[in-house]
């Protein structure tokens, strides 16, 4: 098998998005119903933050894995 470009042209990113595509890594549901909590407002808050926290996660992930390429992580 060989592969398309140079080992030291592909991030440990580009094969983990030809493997799982552009979708996002973590699953958020946003349509989660508050209505039921006594402190709905408190429950929403941590709901919005928690879902920005893991975006932010993501997107750190995502640098990490674009910064390597699969010639650095052979040498590891």
């Amino acid at each position: 098998m060989r592969l398309a470009k140079d080992s030291k042209e592909i991030t440990i990113y580009d094969i983990l998005e030809a493997i799982e595509g552009t979708r996002q890594l973590f699953k958020i549901h946003t349509d989660f119903d508050t209505t039921a909590f006594q402190n709905r407002e408190s429950v929403e808050k941590w709901l919005q933050e928690s879902s920005k926290l893991l975006y932010e996660a993501e997107d750190a992930m995502e640098n990490v894995l674009r910064g390597v390429t699969l010639d650095e992580l052979d040498k590891r």
